[in-house]
C-alpha cells in the first residue's frame, strides 16, 4: 500500500500516511485561494477531494485486497486554512486542516520557514 501513488496535496499532508489516499486509481482536485490581507499578510484557503475508483483494503493475512463492488463509492474531503506572514527572516504561518479520512481530522501547525521535503526514497 505504500507504494501506491497517493494523494498529499497539503503541504502538511505529505509528513504523514494516510491509506485511504493511496489507491492505484482515482481522480482528485481542488481548489486554492489566496487573499492579501496587509501587505505582509495573506489569508490561504484550500479545499480538495479525493475520489478513489477502487480502494486498497487488508484482508485477513494483512496482503491488498481492493475492493471492486463499491467502486467510485468512497469520497475523502480535506480542507486547509492558513494566516501566513512574510517577515523579513522567513515565513511565519498559523494552519487548520480538515482531513476527512484520518482518526483526529483536525490538525493545526504552526511553522517558521519554508518546510523542505527530500526526494521520495521509495521507487514506483
Amino acid at each position: 500500500m505504500i507504494q501506491a501513488p497517493s494523494y498529499y496535496p497539503t503541504v502538511e499532508s505529505k509528513t504523514f500516511f494516510i491509506s485511504e489516499h493511496a489507491s492505484h486509481d482515482y481522480i482528485a482536485g481542488g481548489v486554492k485561494a489566496i487573499f492579501s490581507v496587509r501587505p505582509s499578510l495573506d489569508l490561504r484557503v484550500e479545499g480538495f477531494v479525493f475520489q478513489p475508483h477502487t480502494e486498497i483494503l487488508a484482508n485477513e493475512f494483512n496482503l491488498p485486497a481492493y475492493d471492486i463492488n463499491n467502486a467510485w463509492s468512497a469520497r475523502y474531503y480535506i480542507g486547509s486554512g492558513s494566516l501566513v506572514y512574510s517577515s523579513p527572516l522567513g515565513p511565519i504561518s498559523l494552519s487548520a486542516n480538515y482531513y476527512e479520512a484520518r482518526e483526529n481530522q483536525w490538525s493545526f501547525l504552526f511553522n517558521f520557514g519554508y518546510l523542505i521535503y527530500n526526494k521520495r526514497f521509495l521507487k514506483k
